[in-house]
């Protein structure tokens, strides 16, 4: 009985410990200049979803969520004036000015925000 309740305390610090030291991943959207209201943003095959009623309208922003996964490509929808369809996204992923694809690469236990460049039908 007396292992017992010394046990205790150890298992508990042993929990509390290993939580210290890992870092979680963070991603998020903001919907570019010029896109379509977007919707059901999906990041690496349902990892995470963003879902809003009406969509992320115009320069309006997700809020970050943890993501277990740090690659894989973005799917959702989008309302281009006849209602919500399936698109393809676009990111400028390297920051050089140029569209890539919708494909991320994220850096363990950082906060990522990425703006949608462009949402094509």
């Amino acid at each position: 009985m007396k292992k017992a309740i010394l046990l205790i305390p150890a298992i508990l610090i042993g929990t509390l410990l290993m939580g210290c030291g890992q870092n979680d991943t963070e991603l998020g959207f903001t919907n570019g200049p010029g896109n379509a209201d977007v919707n059901d943003i999906i990041w690496a095959d349902g990892d995470q979803t963003w879902a809003k009623t009406g969509g992320y309208s115009e320069g309006e922003s997700t809020g970050p969520k943890i993501v277990m996964q740090t690659s894989g490509s973005v799917e959702c929808v989008a309302d281009f004036g006849f209602g919500f369809v399936t698109a393809n996204v676009v990111f400028d992923s390297n920051n050089d000015g140029l569209d890539d694809s919708n494909a991320l690469s994220l850096n363990d236990g950082e906060s990522n925000i990425y703006t949608i460049k462009q949402v094509n039908p």
